[in-house]
């Protein structure tokens, strides 16, 4: 029987370093994430965004990946990393393609275990304001965004790295494709804040 992976992957501004901090690292599971434990500096790679990875680097990666984890870790184990969504740290190029990474994600994991997906959601307006409040500088260094052009971006629903990336239901039906329904949890940040016991035990 094959073990239980359960992949978090944001998104970002959802609440993901109160749960790396204070929830996941002390629930009885195998858990890899942040803040990164030293034993487990080999398996950084998560921490990666694989889609930048030319084909031959991805399949040496792999190899040595599933070799790795396979000796590592039994049971269920949890990863938690919203950078597989956070295209704003990278810089703009093609590659960089947030389904190629979930998708590689799922080759790492899936040879050793069954796949879930964690998805937290939170309401578009405060999301985006909390993450361009944070990353406004990168954004602007990198992509070229700043207050000036940015209605201009959001009226126009020009196509754009960034706001691609925060279209819920395009992530969701393709981890559904991928895995399934039942091995995909949305969860809602508005529940974490307002009401954790719901939140919690969903």
């Amino acid at each position: 029987m094959k073990n239980k992976t359960f992949i978090h992957i944001g998104f970002p501004k959802t609440g993901t370093t109160y749960l790396q901090n204070n929830i996941f690292n002390k629930i009885s599971i195998n858990y890899l994430g942040k803040p990164w434990d030293g034993k487990l500096e080999k398996l950084r790679i998560i921490d990666k965004n694989l889609s930048l990875l030319e084909d031959k680097d991805f399949k040496k990666i792999k190899k040595n990946y599933i070799k790795l984890i396979s000796n590592m870790y039994n049971g269920k184990n949890l990863i938690s990393n919203e950078d597989c969504l956070r295209v704003s740290r990278y810089a703009p190029q093609k590659k960089n393609n947030i389904f190629k990474n979930l998708k590689r994600y799922y080759e790492l994991l899936s040879p050793n275990s069954e796949v879930y997906y964690i998805l937290i959601i939170r309401n578009h307006k405060d999301l985006l304001y909390s993450y361009f409040n944070e990353y406004g500088y990168t954004l602007q260094e990198r992509f070229k965004i700043n207050k000036k052009n940015l209605i201009k971006i959001l009226k126009r629903k020009q196509k754009n790295l960034i706001f691609d990336s925060f279209k819920y239901y395009k992530i969701y039906n393709y981890l559904i494709k991928m895995v399934g329904q039942k091995r995909v949890k949305v969860l809602f940040y508005e529940d974490l804040k307002y009401n954790s016991n719901f939140f919690f035990k969903d």
